[in-house]
């Protein structure tokens, strides 16, 4: 089922770090198990929680 967005577009979390979705990020995989490789995308994922923290904001 498609769905529409808002005139704003979808929800955006540049401005916050991963690990802040991580509880919905987690879930995502078992929802999407027969859909995309889980196991590497959660690979991915942890690589990306590694990363160093963003000095600055990102822009808008």
């Amino acid at each position: 089922m498609l769905r529409r967005t808002g005139p704003m577009g979808p929800p955006a979390y540049r401005s916050e770090p991963l690990c802040a979705r991580e509880d919905a990020t987690r879930a995502t995989p078992a929802a999407l198990d027969a859909v995309v490789a889980t196991e590497a995308a959660t690979t991915v994922r942890q690589a990306a929680l590694r990363a160093p923290s963003w000095a600055i904001p990102p822009s808008p």
